[in-house]
Parts: C-alpha cells; sequence; structure tokens
C-alpha cells in the first residue's frame, strides 16, 4: 500500500509532463543539459564508444566528461528506454523513478529504525516533499536522486550491525555506484557514513568543573579585543572609515566586513575556551576498531565499483584538466539562507505564490537558498530530541553495553532482527550502544548528522534575508579539502539536514505515540503534509524547428558553429551560450561548437580564444567591438572553419550581437539552406581554386 501511495504521489507531481512533449523546468538551462546527457549515452551505447569523453561538444576538440554532472547511471536507463520512448519521455520516467524512490528508501529507513508504519510514513513524506527535492525539479534532475542518502544509511545501519561480509560488500556497492549518479552525493554518502559510524563508538560528556585561572585570563582579553571591534565597527559606521598610508603600502578602512569577522573568531574563541575543557571524549575503542574494518570492505567495493570514474579523473589530473573551484573566502558561493526558515515553502501547494514572492523581494534564491523545515518538523525533532534526554544512559567503561530499553525499544523486542544464527533469523534484538550527553544513541546519531550538513550548508559566511554577514563559518575549511572541495555549493548539503530532520521527526511521532499523545502526534502530521504538498512542476515545452530536420537529412557530414558561440561551465561563460543548442543537437545530432559542461579544461577555452575564426566569432557573441577584430576577407574564414571540420553555420539573428553579425557576412562565404523564425541554417562555401 506504501508503495502505491509513493507512486501515486510522484506521477502526480511530474502530471504536467505527461501531456506533452515537454521536461520539467521553468526555462531552458540546466534541465537541457540532462535531457543531452540522456541522449549522448544512448548515442555511446549505440556507437560503443566510452560514454566519459565526448567529440561532438566543443568541436573539433571534444571534451572529458568525467567530472561533468554526466548522471551516468540514470542516462544509461534512459538511454535503454529510448529504443522504445521519445527521449523526453525516457527523461520525465527517470525523474518519477528518482521521486517514487525518495519516497521508499526514507520509508524503509525509517521502519528500520522505529518498526513503526506510521512513522514511517511521515518521514518518507518529510524527506520526498521536502522543498529541496521541489526547487530541483527546476533544473537540477541530478540532485532529485536524494534517495542514494537513505539507501546509504540504511545498509550502513545492517553493515554495522550485523557481522556479514555480503552487507559490507552491499554497502561498498552502493558508494561506489552514487560516484555515477551525483558527484555531489557521492560526497554526501561519504560525511553520512563517517557522521553514523563515528556516532556509534564515541560518547561525548560535559563535566561541571570550576574555571580555571587560564580560562579567566583568556576570556577578559577576548572581551577587551571584542569591545576594541565594536568600537572600531561603530567609528567607521559613523564616519564611512578612512585610508591610511604607511610608507609605499595604502590601507583602506572604509567597510566593517573585516571587523566583523574578526568579532565572529574571538565569539567562538571565546566559546571555546569556555566549554570545551570540560568536554570529555569516550571512546569505545572496540566498536571503533570493527567498525572500522567494516568500512574498509566498504571502502574497497566502492573503489572497485567507480575504478572507471577513478581511472579517468587519474588522467585527467595527470594532463593537467583536472578543474576545480578558485576563490576566495567573501567570492565563496553562498550556502543557504537562514532566513528562508521564516519565509515559508516556496515550492508548496498551500503558500500559493506568498512565499515565492517574498523571496523575489529579498533576492533570495529559492532553487539553492531554501532552508524552510515548517513549524511541524521542527516540534517533531525537538519533540524527539526531549524524549531521548528523558532516558536515563549508562556509560560504558570499556564496551558498549546495553542501553536501558524505551518504548520504541520494547515494540522491536519482538520483531525479528537482521542478525543470522544458524541460518535462522535471530530474536535477541542488538543494543545499541550509548552516545553523547545521555541521548537515545539512534536520536544522537541522527542529531549529529543533522548538525554536521547544516554547518556545511550555512556556508563560509552567514547570509540572512538576502544580506551576507560576513562572520567567518565551519565551512570555509571545504575548500581545503581534496575532492570534497569540488562540491562546491555549499547550500546543497541542506539535503542531509531534510534527512536527518526526517529521521527525528519519526522519532518524534513514536514519542508521542507511545506516550499516549496520538491525538496531537496526527495533527502534527497533517500539519507537515499540509505545509509540504508541492505545487504541480512548471514545464518547459520542447520546441522542434523544421531547419533542424533539414540538417539533419543533409547527405554532407560535418559539425556545426551555432552563432553566437559559448563556452559555459559551472563557474562561467565566455561568449553567449544558448542553452537550447543542447536540445536541437538531440535533433541533428552532429557536432557542435562550444556546448556546456560543468568543469570545462582551461586549455579548450584557451584554444577556441587563440583560433584564427573561432576566436573572433567567440568575442564578438560576448559582445566585443567589431574594431577590434581583424576580418578575414576573401572568404578566408570559410577555409578556417571547414579546415577544423565545420560544414553548416546557425545564426540566431535575435541573440546575435550586430558586430558579431557584421563580421560573419564579412568574413565568411555562406550558402542558405532553411530559415524557420529567428535561425536561419547556412552552408560554408569553400572558396574557388584561383580565387
Amino acid at each position: 500500500m506504501a508503495l502505491v501511495l509513493f507512486l501515486l504521489l510522484a506521477a502526480a507531481w511530474l502530471w504536467p509532463v505527461w501531456s506533452a512533449d515537454a521536461i520539467p523546468g521553468t526555462g531552458a538551462g540546466d534541465n537541457l543539459t540532462f535531457l543531452w546527457n540522456n541522449w549522448w549515452m544512448s548515442q555511446a551505447m549505440r556507437s560503443h564508444a566510452w560514454p566519459l569523453h565526448t567529440p561532438v561538444l566543443f568541436a573539433p576538440f571534444g571534451v572529458d566528461l568525467t567530472l561533468n554532472t554526466h548522471t551516468a547511471a540514470a542516462s544509461a536507463v534512459a538511454a535503454v528506454m529510448m529504443r522504445f520512448i521519445p527521449l523526453a519521455a525516457a527523461t520525465n520516467i527517470v525523474l518519477l523513478a528518482d521521486l517514487f524512490l525518495n519516497f521508499v528508501c526514507a520509508y524503509a529507513l525509517a521502519w528500520r529504525l522505529t518498526r513503526r508504519i506510521d512513522a514511517a510514513l511521515l518521514a518518507a513524506l518529510a524527506f520526498g516533499w521536502c522543498p529541496y527535492i521541489g526547487a530541483r525539479l527546476a533544473g537540477h534532475f541530478n540532485l532529485v536522486a536524494a534517495w542514494v542518502l537513505p539507501l546509504t544509511a540504511l545498509l550502513l545501519v545492517d553493515a554495522l550491525e550485523a557481522r556479514s561480509l555480503l552487507r559490507r560488500v552491499l554497502l561498498g556497492l552502493a558508494l561506489g555506484f552514487i560516484v555515477f549518479i551525483d558527484y555531489y552525493y557521492a560526497v554526501y554518502a561519504w560525511v553520512l557514513v563517517a557522521c553514523l559510524a563515528a556516532s556509534r563508538g564515541v560518547v561525548v560528556t560535559r563535566v561541571a568543573r570550576a574555571r580555571q585561572r587560564w580560562q579567566s585570563s583568556t576570556l577578559s582579553a577576548v572581551a577587551a579585543a571584542s569591545a576594541l571591534v565594536l568600537l572600531g565597527i561603530g567609528l567607521i559606521a559613523a564616519t564611512g572609515g578612512t585610508a591610511l598610508a604607511i610608507g609605499v603600502v595604502r590601507v583602506s578602512i572604509r567597510g566593517t566586513g573585516n571587523l566583523v569577522a574578526a568579532l565572529g573568531v574571538l565569539a567562538c574563541t571565546a566559546a571555546a575556551v569556555a566549554w570545551v575543557p570540560g568536554m570529555r571524549v569516550h571512546a569505545v575503542r572496540d566498536l571503533l576498531a570493527r567498525d572500522c574494518r567494516t568500512l574498509a570492505v566498504a571502502l574497497i567495493a566502492a573503489a572497485i565499483v567507480a575504478s572507471p570514474v577513478l581511472l579517468s579523473l587519474a588522467r585527467l589530473w595527470q594532463h593537467g584538466d583536472y578543474v576545480t573551484q578558485r576563490y576566495f573566502w567573501r567570492s565563496a558561493p553562498a550556502g543557504v539562507d537562514v532566513g528562508s526558515m521564516v519565509l515559508g515553502n516556496p515550492a508548496g501547494l498551500a503558500w500559493g505564490t506568498l512565499s515565492s514572492r517574498a523571496y523575489v523581494r529579498l533576492g533570495i534564491d529559492p532553487v539553492e537558498q531554501v532552508a524552510w523545515f515548517g513549524p511541524s518538523l521542527i516540534v517533531l525533532c525537538a519533540i524527539a530530541l526531549f524524549w531521548a534526554k528523558t532516558v536515563p544512559s549508562r556509560l560504558p567503561d570499556a564496551a558498549p553495553a546495553a542501553y536501558p530499553p524505551g518504548p520504541a525499544d520494547r515494540r522491536i523486542e519482538s520483531v525479528p532482527t537482521c542478525r543470522r544464527k544458524a541460518g535462522n533469523w535471530g530474536q535477541t534484538p542488538i543494543a545499541p550502544p550509548p552516545l553523547n550527553f545521555g541521548v537515545r544513541p539512534q536520536v544522537a546519531a541522527w542529531a549529529v548528522v543533522g548538525g554536521a550538513f547544516l554547518l556545511w550548508a550555512v556556508g563560509p559566511y552567514l547570509v540572512v534575508f538576502g544580506r551576507h554577514v560576513p562572520l567567518l563559518l565551519p565551512a570555509t575549511l571545504v575548500r581545503f579539502a581534496p575532492l570534497v572541495s569540488n562540491a562546491r555549493i555549499p547550500a546543497r548539503a541542506i539535503v542531509g539536514v531534510y534527512l536527518a530532520a526526517a529521521m527525528l521527526a519519526a522519532w518524534g511521532f513514536t514519542a508521542l505515540q507511545e506516550s499516549g499523545r496520538g491525538r496531537l502526534a496526527w495533527i502534527l502530521f497533517a500539519a507537515l503534509v499540509v505545509d509540504f504538498v508541492p505545487a504541480p512542476v512548471t514545464v518547459l515545452a520542447l520546441d522542434h524547428p523544421a531547419i533542424y530536420d533539414v540538417l539533419r537529412d543533409h547527405s554532407m557530414p560535418g559539425a556545426v558553429c551555432e552563432l553566437p558561440l559559448g563556452l559555459r561551465d559551472g563557474f562561467g561563460e565566455r561568449g553567449r551560450f544558448d542553452a537550447r543548442v543542447l536540445l536541437y543537437q538531440t535533433i541533428h545530432q552532429r557536432p557542435i561548437a562550444g556546448g556546456f559542461v560543468a568543469r570545462l579544461p582551461p586549455r579548450i577555452v584557451a584554444a577556441y580564444d587563440s583560433d584564427a575564426i573561432l576566436g573572433p566569432l567567440l568575442r564578438l557573441s560576448q559582445g566585443r567591438p567589431l574594431a577590434a577584430e581583424r576580418p578575414l576577407d576573401g572568404g578566408a574564414g570559410s577555409d578556417a572553419l571547414r579546415a577544423l571540420g565545420f560544414r553548416f553555420v546557425v545564426v540566431n539573428r535575435e541573440l546575435a550581437p550586430p558586430a558579431l553579425l557584421t563580421f560573419v557576412q564579412g568574413s565568411l562565404r555562406l550558402r542558405e539552406l532553411a530559415r524557420e523564425g529567428s535561425r536561419t541554417l547556412y552552408e560554408i562555401v569553400p572558396r574557388v581554386s584561383g580565387e
């Protein structure tokens, strides 16, 4: 019944795309990139080509797709379906499967933790309908597949609790498989594993102790420094600041950003001095050693499964094509806007346009910066944490002790567990170790997960109601971590917070039910449904200009140069890139100049920029004045393009700058083949011998 319900919910969410040749999205953008991914995978499978390198983008050079959001696993499924159904339909079915699996995997994990169907249903809706997932349907189709995170947690729980090689290998297979779904989720899955595994064998307590003299002295110094910083902030705000000349060095003191950052560092220092000395960390060494052996097996299996991508990544590194972000603290991508926690659900059906208008008015990105949890979800999480703290805890001396059973544990005692004994299911429940301030182990573990991902999602500096507050936050350190730094948008880590919140809410719901407050539990359940139920997805209708049919059916082989020309990756754009050219390539099926990948090697940009004909076309497409470029008269431009393998040009007069049109008219010999709307298809004509 739950599976049927989840399938109906996913299908209803995507209902608008089933009635037309369309895909989800508010416009032509990243959604067409994932449509192209599915098309390219079908081409690669048909021609037995390596799918992580394509010659049909950035012609004539081609480009490696290892660091691209290639979604190889989902694209392979879509490619198989494309033998029977159109490209758009296959893409939508993959999205339907992702939405369905989001519900299913969250449901399975919550049931594994609580053994209650109603609590598991609550967690499934809280995670499957969360605003993060709804925002991804605007174009980030790779991130819709968030089901890999609860699946990882579910397999991890089984692998850690059952001494079975098969379960460890299954966990490794899943971790390796995620690499073929999305890079961000591959990183998040390992962070999730680290948090949950560490939570099992580490006990953190706070011991009451008198403040030491060095603490008092340090806190006094921090307070004095903070007062000076506050004074400086006040003076700059009142006077506008000044500029100082120290020898040949000129220092501008006109902004308060650095002083605010310093104030934040001082506050963190004071908190550390006051609290850290009283903390006690106890490691259950036997348990940690066993868990490390489990994860070592999973790591080996994951490396084997992900070896094609890892080997391709090593080749990229060797050839100097590994690309990562380069930024400083203030220029780093922003995290979620903490003000959005009170602005409502921008994708919620019950909210209408009320919430989305507030996001627009405040300049908050409703895709990357949303962090709405809603009052009912927050209350349920708080109940889980409060209820957990009311249960006494026994800290182990050397080995994990049996944890005092609570209401949910008494329910589990009658349920067969996942431990096998001589081929039979054992009836004795596996006792988890205690952890962290007397909080129940399962609740504390997911509180740790939520806290870790929240610190990451907030970003390197604070954003509140669209305003950047230059407080130096822990996520600043992420950019120094190899491989992890390529998951460069910190706000996307909020998906881990939503998963943790869903599991905590399931525990909170269970606590209310077991304590005789079932009516309150169902009121909060209903409130969450009303808050989270999403509005129908917006769609992008896929157009099909007839000129691309002419291009596809033309007998002459050769690549196409779409003008204006653009090179785009996740860090920026050169020229002017029109995302629809990726859609049109799926029609004419020829290599094109330019294109989009998530990480574009600098050598390809340099090759375009230095080319005698592609360089001027690229710079003029970006709006450079015609006088800055030397025209290639006498049809020399046509010969240069043909030498690179290009035989056709498509000019979009609506987007092309006038200087680009003038350059094309004077430097290229073109024969018109077809015209539709603002687009005209030309054949490149070579110069006649002796001309």
